[in-house]
């Protein structure tokens, strides 16, 4: 009897220990990390930065498309202006484009069919963003509220001289 009670306590501590282990293991480690902590904060204008003279490498062509092959995930803080309009399709082709080149699903376009005014500083950001999120912004932010934005890098375009860098909003 006296060796059953000690197996079993033996038993006992192994289970313990082993609880113990688990719960001193760091929580990133037993749950997968959150989409939205891959988002940086930056500034858009950074961004537009770093990748001006991609366009600028062509200045003799008309029109240029830059898609990007790295999407830049950035969490910028951003004045809503309070607008919201159509998603040109020249922005929904763009989409199309960059969804295409890094190997997803090109419908997920069809989610987007409008896009919000933001400001950082005095630079005019129009973004798309997803079917909902335009009443959700109305609803929820006053006009001149500064709020954080995910956002993605997709490229730039230049038409007849000017440049129109694509991004789009993943949330707000």
């Amino acid at each position: 009897m006296r060796r059953q009670e000690a197996f079993v306590k033996g038993r006992f501590r192994a289970t313990i220990l082993f609880a113990m282990v688990a719960v001193t293991v760091p929580l990133s480690a037993q749950e997968p990390a959150s989409q939205w902590d891959r988002y940086v904060p930056s500034r858009l204008q950074t961004i537009v930065d770093a990748h001006s003279a991609v366009i600028a490498e062509s200045p003799v062509e008309d029109s240029v498309l830059a898609i990007s092959a790295k999407d830049f995930p950035t969490r910028a803080t951003l004045t809503y202006v309070g607008e919201s309009r159509a998603l040109p399709p020249h922005k929904r082709a763009f989409l199309t484009k960059w969804l295409r080149s890094m190997g997803k699903d090109t419908a997920l376009a069809s989610r987007y069919s409008r896009e919000i005014h933001f400001r950082e500083g005095q630079t005019s950001f129009w973004l798309p963003v997803q079917d909902g999120m335009t009443e959700w912004a109305e609803a929820n932010l006053k006009p001149g509220e500064v709020t954080a934005v995910f956002v993605m890098f997709l490229g730039a375009r230049r038409v007849h001289g000017t440049t129109e860098w694509m991004f789009f909003a993943t949330g707000i």
